[in-house]
């Protein structure tokens, strides 16, 4: 067994630090502020399950304590039967083994009153770590948590410095504990494949069962005259209702628990037997995050969605990451400097005839921090390149000087009209030299802007462009872009209070 994860010592934190939002997870949370005695919330929350992740976990600080910068929180929804009845239909049709079927990343920050949540499709499909090829990353959790926690490191460059894991029983169970959480239907909605019926419209208090089906819907269907219409977006649709139901929540658990200490001794229970946290996050971090939780605004969770596009490989359907897109996203969640090397997204080509020499040279040019996913790694159109060249995309010259500072041997620098999912591409020629820790002397962008014609052989990728807007977050957190909302979203009327 692993052992547990030393104590770190503790400073003072504001309350974004503590704000800790998931499906269930912040409602146990949200609650603790009511309770009239410390030895008890002590006593009971010193029962939740811990998971032991050796030392998968990033640090939180780098100088003891984790008060001086923000975290990233892996907040896991599983699809276990644990504590169901063996006939529940919420579990027909599930297969063997153990699956993520919600995963979430929540960032928060010391220096903002907002709070970002990113959502990775359950369909994703990406290397798995310690696996050979790739799979949905939904079924990494089938190997533990450390290997979901390392995947995300390594595909996306993401470090995880706490886990949260809950599953359909706590859901329903906190749910019910909170009296419903109320939403606005415009039209009748289903979904045969989870099981959601609303036949009522305007407001409507799901019960835990409805609860869970609506969260998990992702064939969602609504009334127009009569008729049934489909949301054809699937997991991205059901990505944005999800994120639209966890501010619903918020709001009654802010409502129903801070007021009610009924509520609360339910919370902590079904919490006690179907939640597992790591084992960084103390009984006492947990009843300073629900004090300071009370004064967090729901309109300011801020949320994104990896973009992808649906494809099918091998007989089934999965959802390729559009790495490009997703780039400015995930650095929201990396601490980057936009201007830094990590920032910059790369697409390695081996242009020589040595079979295995790209994912040398990937190496070599992830050690000062580029971006260069697995799958951004292939063969060149030919394989005689005496000179290494950097294309780039117009606009981004900038990078493309970056990189080139870094190489030992100075490459040719080409602007090209065909760079997919990266900033740049690299086509390692056979004067590959390595790179310097540092960068060195620029090397000059060519006179003329003559696109030559590229093609890319090897792992391609199909990418597709999405319409983004652009959210500014007061208080130190800025993000630039966030994923188009998508698929089919129940809105309230701003005359309506549910």
């Amino acid at each position: 067994m692993t052992a547990p994860v030393p104590r770190r010592a503790r400073l003072r934190r504001t309350w974004p630090q503590r704000l800790l939002i998931g499906f269930n997870i912040f409602l146990v949370l949200v609650c603790l502020l009511t309770a009239g005695g410390i030895g008890y919330v002590y006593s009971k929350v010193s029962r939740i399950g811990r998971v032991q992740l050796g030392n998968a976990l990033a640090p939180t600080s780098t100088s003891g304590g984790i008060g001086d910068r923000a975290e990233n929180f892996l907040i896991v929804g599983t699809d276990s039967a644990e504590g169901l009845d063996p006939n529940d239909p919420v579990l027909a049709g599930r297969p063997g083994g153990l699956r993520s079927d919600t995963i979430m990343i929540l960032r928060v920050d010391p220096n903002s009153d907002h709070a970002l949540l990113l959502s990775l499709p359950r369909d994703l499909y990406v290397p798995i770590d310690g696996e050979k090829g790739s799979d949905r990353i939904n079924a990494a959790i089938q190997g533990g948590p450390v290997r979901l926690i390392n995947t995300i490191k390594n595909d996306f460059g993401i470090p995880i410095n706490h886990y949260i894991e809950i599953n359909f029983f706590a859901f329903r169970n906190i749910v019910a504990a909170i009296g419903g959480v109320p939403m606005y239907f415009a039209t009748p909605v289903r979904d045969t494949h989870s099981f959601l019926e609303i036949d009522q419209t305007g407001c409507v208090t799901l019960d835990p069962v409805q609860a869970l089906a609506f969260a998990r819907s992702r064939y969602f269907e609504y009334q127009v005259d009569g008729k049934w219409k489909s949301d054809p977006t699937g997991d991205f649709g059901r990505i944005s209702r999800q994120q639209e139901f966890i501010r619903k929540v918020i709001e009654r658990a802010i409502e129903k628990g801070a007021r009610n200490p009924v509520v609360l001794n339910d919370l902590i229970t079904t919490a006690t037997g179907a939640v597992h946290l790591d084992p960084t996050l103390t009984p006492g971090d947990l009843v300073e995050l629900g004090k300071r939780f009370r004064d967090f605004n729901p309109q300011n969770l801020v949320t994104y969605s990896a973009p992808g596009t649906p494809v099918n490989i091998r007989g089934a359907s999965v959802v390729l990451l559009d790495s490009k897109q997703s780039q400015p996203i995930f650095d929201l969640f990396r601490n980057v400097d936009p201007n830094s090397p990590d920032s910059t997204l790369v697409l390695l080509e081996n242009g020589t005839s040595t079979v295995g020499f790209g994912e040398k040279a990937a190496t070599d040019l992830r050690a000062p921090g580029f971006s260069i996913p697995p799958q951004n790694v292939v063969d060149a159109d030919r394989f005689d390149y005496a000179q290494t060249v950097v294309r780039y995309l117009p606009g981004n010259e900038a990078k493309a000087e970056q990189v080139a500072s870094y190489l030992n041997a100075p490459p040719v620098l080409e602007a090209t009209d065909y760079a997919p999912n990266a900033d740049v591409v690299v086509v390692v020629g056979a004067d590959w030299q390595g790179v310097r820790t540092t960068p060195g002397p620029t090397v000059p962008l060519p006179t003329t802007s003559t696109l030559p014609p590229t093609t890319v052989r090897g792992k391609g990728t199909t990418t597709t462009t999405t319409n983004t807007t652009t959210t500014t977050v007061p208080g130190g957190t800025a993000p630039s872009v966030t994923a188009t909302t998508l698929g089919v979203v129940p809105q309230q009327p701003e005359d309506v209070s549910c």
